[in-house]
């Protein structure tokens, strides 16, 4: 299974667009041209469908809403890989 990245960043997808061995997705809305980055309450959603392995998460210009939500999403896909269990966070 080829590795799959989940991404808002622009310069991330500029830098895997070089890669034709990883699959990248880029969550959906608005390009923030200052910071480049795209933002939305719909990418919001669509993290609720992702189960990740491993995942990077930034905190510079997130709310402590918006990580708190992350965390929590973070937590439901390990514990639905471990039957309902998590088997380790750090």
């Amino acid at each position: 299974m080829p590795l799959t990245i989940v991404t808002h960043s622009l310069d991330n997808c500029m830098a895997l667009a070089e890669h034709n061995k990883v699959r990248v997705k880029v969550l959906s809305g608005t390009l923030n041209h200052e910071n480049r980055y795209f933002y939305s309450n719909l990418a919001i959603e669509e993290l609720q469908n992702v189960v990740f392995d491993t995942a990077f998460i930034a905190a510079s210009g997130s709310t402590k809403m918006v990580l708190i939500y992350l965390i929590k999403m973070m937590l439901r896909s390990l514990e639905w890989r471990s039957n309902g269990r998590v088997k380790s966070f750090w």
